[in-house]
């Protein structure tokens, strides 16, 4: 249970800096358009990714899931980008731990929304205090 946990954290650490980093922002747009990438896919499922050939499988797992289910999943990128795990086949073949990653990042995404939003209503009070306090601005 602590390495999922891990992994989660992971997952939504990385959306989080993706927030703030533009060079993920990229990675963000790719999982708009229902892709992620191998190491996202690892940590939805659980698989550790710091042994040597976590790629290698994690990609048989894939490959096996796909003839299993018969969906899609992998999708090869053109050029030295790497395969790409197509979310939606994720979502049919591993239902609840994706479903679980997904509601935890759409929950953070909503958290980090409502602080932006709070701390903008802070700096519009504190602004508005200052501009009502009495003793300010008199000599």
């Amino acid at each position: 249970m602590d390495g999922l946990r891990s992994n989660w954290e992971a997952v939504v650490e990385t959306i989080s800096r993706g927030t703030r980093d533009p060079s993920l922002a990229a990675a963000l747009d790719m999982r708009a358009s229902g892709r992620i990438s191998l190491a996202e896919a690892a940590s939805m499922l659980g698989e550790p990714t710091d042994a040597p050939g976590w790629r290698r499988k994690l990609a048989r797992r894939l490959r096996y899931l796909e003839r299993l289910h018969g969906v899609s999943l992998l999708v090869p990128q053109i050029g030295r980008r790497g395969t790409v795990v197509l979310l939606e086949g994720l979502r049919e073949t591993c239902p609840i731990p994706v479903a679980s990653v997904l509601a935890l990042q759409e929950f953070h995404a909503r958290m980090v929304g409502f602080e932006s939003r709070l701390a903008t209503l802070e700096g519009g009070a504190k602004r508005s205090n200052f501009a009502a306090d009495p003793k300010r601005g008199r000599k």
